[in-house]
Formats: C-alpha cells, structure tokens, sequence
C-alpha cells in the first residue's frame, strides 16, 4: 500500500513537472513593424478622413489578446482597440482620423498583451513624415499640386513676381480680388478708371478728360467717362455734354449749330450763306463787309431779301438760255464794216 501510493505520487509529481516544463518553454511573442501601419490615402489634404490600418503578427506559441493604441507627433488619435490573436495568424485593427495639414509621425504600439508579451522590441512602430497638404481655397488640390492656391484667377508664380500673396485671393484686404484689384498692395485704390497710374480715390479727374470731378458732379456729366453723351466730343470741349445731337454752339445762343438755322446769328440763314452767297455760315463778317451787306460789289441790295437775290439769278440764266437757242437770229445783219 505504501508502495502503491509513492507510485502514485511520483506520477503526479512528474506530471506537474512535465506541465510546468511545457509551459515554460512556450513564447508570447506579438510583432508589428512599419509596413504593417498603412494607409486609406496616400497624398491627403486637409479635412479629407484618413483610415489607419494595424496588421499584428503573433510569432509566438500560444494565442493572445490585448490591445494596439495609435498616436500622432505623440498625441493620442482614438481609443486603444483590441486585438485577439491565434499562434501563427494576424489580426488587423484601423482608427478614422480626420488630418489637418502638416507632417506627422504616427506610432502604433501593442499594450496589455495577455499572457504577457516576451519579446516587446517588436511592439512598436513608427511611420514616419506622413504629410497632410494644404487646400488653400478648398478646390480639394492639395496647395503643392495647385497652380492657384487661393483661387484669385492669378496663378502662384504670377503672384510672386507682383507681390501679392499666393495663398490670400484678396492681399490688401480692401474687399477687392487680387485679380480685379488694380491697385493690390494698396487698401485705399481699387480702381483707376483713366490708367493714367493714379487710383480713383486719390485721382481728381477721373476720366482725363480736362474737367475735375467736382466739376462733373455740377453739371451732371459723368466723372468716369470723358464723353457723357457719346457724341464722340469729349465734355470738356461740348457745349451741350448731355445732347448727342448738339456739341457746338457758333453764336452761343444757346441753340446747338445742328438745330440753329443761322448759326453765326448774322440775319443770313445758313443756307443762304452756302448756296446764294457762298459766305461762312460760321463767321457774321465773312469778308469784312456790313452784315447786311451783299459781298458781290451789290452793296446797296438788301440781304435780307434773299428771294430778290434767287430772281435775279434765275432771270440772268433765262437770258442766257433765250441767247443761246436764237443767237443766229439775233446776230443776223451784223457783220463786219467794210
């Protein structure tokens, strides 16, 4: 009997031995490495959702669970996420991240394995420089693939050359795109409505066209266009700036030429002076003589009666007419003296 239960007892004693023996040489062993951590986009932008993937390895003898925590420049991004892994096989975990811009190391590290991880040299890994661009004016181009960051219309290499600045469509802050703004460095010019190099604001004629603004506002004509009624007669020298029909007024009457039937207000009608006298319908004295003189040595005519004038003149051409159907009949009988 005392040799039965020593049997016995050696055989637990051995089998115990031979468990703990067992399990002591067995290996708890969960790996992860940089190509491991990978990514949903590879060229972000800012506010795009980034998802981060986790591959964990388990080159160990015996199944684990634990977790995989991520941080970014040493930030937390999420919650620690929970791994289960048998021997030999892989378990993957991933975090949504939404990215600001600019470049970051994003870590990822298994903690709490159970059992305990033997070999932890292995439980951490880095990627490194993962780079979030820039989207200035939110077109979804990151600014580095973006020839217009700010969208002004005025591409980046443009902007450096004129001194504006590529990422602000509006870089004196007046209100006015860089692009529309002919003045872009400067808040207090937007416009310059004539080029002559001076802006609107500090410009005391605006349409260079010899009158001053102040000028222009009194007698209603336009300050930014130098010809108001488009009579192609600029408003400096159109003595009606607001009639295109009138711009010249030869005896200041106040009645345009255009409308004026005497426009030199000499008592001769326009006409009269271009088809009877051949006088300047423009000038009262013409040739120096009395304005209600006639300038064909007729001094003692009355000008005024034109219609006297146009009968005479017809009167001369009907003789002329009558001479010269019967000029044999009236020449007859006159010939030479012998």
């Amino acid at each position: 009997m005392n040799r039965f239960f020593q049997s016995f007892l050696l055989l637990i004693i051995v089998s115990v031995l031979l468990f703990f023996a067992e399990n002591s040489s067995a290996e708890v062993d969960l790996s992860i490495s940089v190509s491991d951590i990978t990514f949903s986009k590879a060229e972000p932008i800012e506010k795009d959702k980034v998802r981060i993937f986790v591959r964990v390895f388990n080159l160990g003898d015996v199944d684990v669970y634990g977790f995989v925590i991520f941080t970014n420049n040493g930030q937390d991004t999420a919650d620690p996420q929970p791994i289960s892994v048998k021997v030999n096989t892989y378990d993957d975990v991933f975090i949504d991240w939404v990215v600001e811009p600019g470049t970051y190391d994003i870590k990822a590290e298994i903690v709490g394995a159970n059992p305990r991880d033997d070999n932890q040299s292995n439980d951490i890994a880095v990627h490194k420089d993962y780079f979030i661009d820039l989207d200035t004016d939110g077109d979804r181009i990151g600014n580095t693939k973006d020839l217009d960051d700010d969208d002004d219309g005025i591409s980046d290499e443009e902007e450096k050359v004129s001194g504006t600045s590529p990422l602000n469509k509006d870089t004196d802050g007046d209100g006015v795109g860089d692009k529309e703004d002919v003045f872009p460095l400067d808040s207090s010019e937007t416009k310059d409505n004539d080029g002559d190099g001076v802006g609107n604001n500090a410009d005391i004629d605006d349409d260079n066209d010899g009158l001053f603004d102040e000028e222009e506002k009194i007698i209603n004509t336009d300050p930014f266009n130098p010809d108001t009624d488009q009579d192609e007669v600029y408003d400096k020298d159109d003595v009606f700036p607001l009639d295109s029909s009138e711009w010249q007024d030869s005896d200041r009457d106040n009645i345009g030429d255009n409308k004026d039937e005497d426009d030199d207000n000499d008592g001769l009608t326009d006409e009269e002076e271009l088809f009877v006298f051949g006088t300047n319908p423009l000038e009262a004295d013409t040739l120096s003589l009395d304005a209600d003189k006639l300038q064909a040595g007729i001094i003692n005519i009355d000008i005024l009666d034109s219609k006297k004038i146009l009968a005479v003149h017809f009167l001369a051409l009907l003789l002329v007419i009558i001479f010269f159907f019967h000029r044999k009949r009236l020449t007859k009988g006159f010939g030479s003296v012998k």
